[in-house]
């Protein structure tokens, strides 16, 4: 039933208004129209599809004076929810882009608090993954709301119950949390092109990601420290980081990569896990791809500075070494020459500093100084082109 439901939907795609009205009704931010009226009531399955959801949850807030899906309900909700859901899905596999085509403009607030607030994991499941895969400059308004809503909940945990707390979590750190808000916000753009699209307030994305980032790189696991490092990696230095962002884009950004700063300085010292190491090299990429007055100050009070160096300092030095040639912003090659001649020199002073530090010589843990160093001449040796013999 659930792929029939699907296959309906795939076929009413491209009737039912998805193309310019979207994009108007977003621009001018009306109200999303309460259900799909517009549609012809006997051919599109689409409008009986969304018309049969909203039924079941009004029915059921009527029938128990909240708003809670009855049980015998859920299977239902289910069903339709996932037809829905799997029309993006599709539609990325299609492409292979991380875009949205966009379902027709409809309110979805009172299907989706209905069915969230139900008791069952995979019913919240599947409406952030609506919101996730739906959501965009060109959706239903209130798709993009309850995305945000739910993001601004994602640490705490007394929000809504256990399970509402679980299921934020799943989706908040990755791709689906963090990356859909950074593509809301216009700094990334899943389709692959360089445009901007800012559907969700910069100061509101700020106020979500402080939340995010205190919580995870001073209080979080080093798994979700791994997921959100990634995502900021490959999202804030998308097709977007061109020059040509607006100012309210480019305070934004600058913005983030300061409270990246600060988790990498609340980081421990001597890191003791290979995993706390994938998250050093990621946030370091990441922070000095771009350049702003607080990486800047990092880098020279920290990275650059001998007298300040420790463990993660190495590693965070030979991750920087590795992309400098190729992907750094010349500012940052500037500082490594006016401070040490060159990346050789920068090289010798860092294994003289080395030598000189009794506990870092006889330590052979993959986490060690020694394994750092290790891993940068590896890619010295292997990234250097191959040249014929005379």
């Amino acid at each position: 039933m659930a792929s029939q439901i699907d296959g309906f939907l795939m076929s009413s795609r491209g009737s039912g208004g998805a193309g310019g009205k979207n994009v108007t009704m977003a621009a001018s931010k009306k109200k999303d129209p309460i259900d799909y009226r517009r549609l012809n009531i006997g051919s599109s399955f689409l409008r009986a599809a969304f018309d049969t959801l909203n039924e079941v949850c009004s029915n059921s807030s009527a029938a128990t004076g909240r708003e809670l899906l009855a049980h015998n309900h859920i299977p239902v909700a289910k069903m339709i929810l996932v037809g829905f859901v799997n029309v993006g899905k599709k539609q990325r596999l299609e492409t292979k882009k991380n875009a949205n085509f966009g379902l027709p403009v409809v309110n979805w607030t009172n299907i989706l608090s209905v069915c969230f607030a139900s008791g069952d994991l995979e019913l919240k499941r599947l409406c952030f993954e609506l919101c996730v895969l739906h959501a965009s400059h060109t959706s239903a308004k209130s798709l993009v709301d309850f995305f945000v809503a739910k993001m601004s909940m994602v640490v705490d945990a007394g929000a809504g119950g256990d399970g509402d707390f679980v299921v934020r979590r799943e989706f908040a750190f990755g791709k689906d949390g963090v990356g859909k808000l950074l593509e809301l916000a216009g700094l990334y753009s899943g389709d692959g092109s360089a445009d901007s699209c800012i559907t969700v307030a910069p100061s509101k994305v700020l106020e979500i990601l402080q939340s995010v980032v205190y919580f995870v790189y001073f209080d979080g696991s080093v798994k979700d420290m791994i997921k959100l490092s990634e995502v900021f990696d490959s999202h804030l230095n998308g097709p977007n980081k061109a020059a040509g962002l607006p100012d309210s884009l480019v305070k934004l950004k600058t913005d983030i990569l300061n409270l990246l700063c600060e988790a990498y300085l609340s980081l421990p010292e001597s890191p003791d896990s290979l995993h706390q190491i994938t998250v050093i090299r990621r946030l370091v990429h990441t922070i000095f791809i771009s350049e702003t007055p607080q990486t800047t100050a990092l880098l020279l009070q920290h990275i650059l500075n001998p007298e300040a160096w420790n463990s993660k300092h190495i590693w965070a030095l030979f991750q920087i070494l590795e992309f400098t040639d190729t992907q750094a912003p010349w500012i940052l090659t500037s500082h490594i020459t006016r401070l040490f001649v060159n990346k050789d020199h920068l090289v010798v002073r860092i294994l003289q500093f080395l030598v000189s530090q009794q506990e870092f010589q006889f330590d052979a843990r993959p986490v060690s100084c020694v394994s750092a160093t290790l891993t940068y001449l590896r890619y010295s040796i292997t990234s250097k082109p191959k040249t014929d013999p005379d």
